[in-house]
């Protein structure tokens, strides 16, 4: 009888230890919403936030390269990681050709113009600053900005819904699987859907985050097939790794 019950407890002993392991290991999870997963990478220099098939990327500070990419040899993934990204999206529209749609500015080499009167490239992303301006704004300057590139339309600005640009553009009322990037303050965003969205649901979800604690503003990047994300340190939120993207923008964290 003693040696039955030692046996007992040892297997009982060895399973808690094995779910314990097992908890160490998974991502702290809110209970009161089992869509949220918030962990942040072992260098905190970024926030990963998924809720409701939204995945965002929120950080400060980071070196960023926009690639224009002639060879299409590697996959999105493999390209990242040749190019040592933190994380990576997929960049602006392209036509069927590869080309940019819309203005591109990278290193003060212009290899595509701006598009004006074009209702789904509302606004430029001014890379340096990270900073919009609409394509009319961008028209009025002076000179070329050193890095940027056109995209949208601009679907938040200063957490007002941007109801004209979106019911305007192309895609905007209807579900796509989505792409974008933005602002909260001081923060900066990169994120995707997994799931199909329209601008007005994504807007209403992306204005409900509360880490997101300061007014946004949203540029809509390039969705449906094209909507690639890619990670270094958390590889198993991968989407769209082994699509071969013309335009992919890279941050690197130092």
């Amino acid at each position: 009888m003693k040696f039955k019950l030692t046996l007992i407890l040892l297997i009982i002993t060895a399973f808690v230890l094995i779910q314990d392991s097992q908890n160490r290991d998974q991502p702290k999870v809110n209970t009161s919403n089992q869509n949220e997963v918030l962990a942040k990478n072992p260098t905190d220099k970024y926030t990963y936030l998924k809720r409701n098939n939204i995945h965002l990327f929120i950080f400060n500070e980071a070196d960023y390269i926009l690639n224009l990419r002639e060879n299409l040899e590697l996959n999105f993934a493999d390209y990242s990681e040749v190019n040592e990204f933190d994380i990576a999206i997929n960049a602006g529209y392209f036509t069927k050709e590869n080309e940019h749609a819309g203005l591109l500015v990278i290193d003060n080499n212009v290899y595509s113009g701006l598009s004006r009167g074009d209702e789904q490239l509302t606004h430029v992303l001014d890379l340096d600053k990270f900073d919009f301006l609409s394509t009319e704004e961008y028209y009025q300057l002076d000179e070329n900005l050193a890095n940027a590139f056109q995209s949208g339309p601009l679907f938040i600005s200063d957490n007002l819904i941007q109801t004209e640009l979106i019911d305007n553009s192309l895609n905007g009322k209807t579900k796509h699987f989505r792409s974008f990037l933005g602002t909260s303050g001081s923060k900066k965003f990169i994120g995707i859907t997994t799931t199909p969205y329209s601008l007005t649901d994504l807007t209403n979800d992306l204005l409900d985050l509360e880490e997101l604690n300061e007014p946004i503003t949203v540029l809509n990047l390039d969705g449906g097939s094209s909507v690639a994300l890619y990670s270094r340190t958390n590889p198993d939120i991968a989407f769209g790794k082994n699509k071969r993207l013309p335009f992919i923008l890279g941050f690197i964290f130092n």
